[in-house]
């Protein structure tokens, strides 16, 4: 706090204003785990942004954005070159469900 007091003194009367459990680390309660998140989205992201992991935000966001762009021009061409109108995940499935469905029996519920 020091140190914010130093370099701007708006910045620590401000920080003053609000609940120290909202911002300072020894305040937040203690059954809270915040010091690391390691879970599956996050290793997935970081292993996705490959290089551009530790740059500065705008060279990461730019990285991030080409990705993304990339990934959907991809993914448009291949859409361009699809000779059936259903992805081959549904059609697989749509054929299971088919092949499932042969020993169902149905019955009349009523004589309408």
């Amino acid at each position: 706090m020091k140190k914010i007091q130093e370099l701007k003194p708006a910045a620590a009367e401000w920080l003053m204003k609000i609940d120290l459990s909202m911002w300072s680390r020894h305040a937040f309660p203690v059954d809270l785990k915040n010091n690391h998140v390691t879970n599956n989205i996050a290793e997935s992201f970081n292993a996705w942004i490959g290089e551009f992991r530790g740059r500065p935000v705008m060279t990461l966001l730019e990285g991030v954005r080409t990705k993304v762009m990339n990934m959907i021009h991809k993914r448009h061409d291949k859409g361009l070159h699809r000779t059936q109108d259903i992805m081959p995940n549904i059609l697989k499935k749509v054929n299971e469900q088919m092949e499932w469905s042969r020993q169902c029996n149905f019955h009349v519920a009523s004589n309408t």
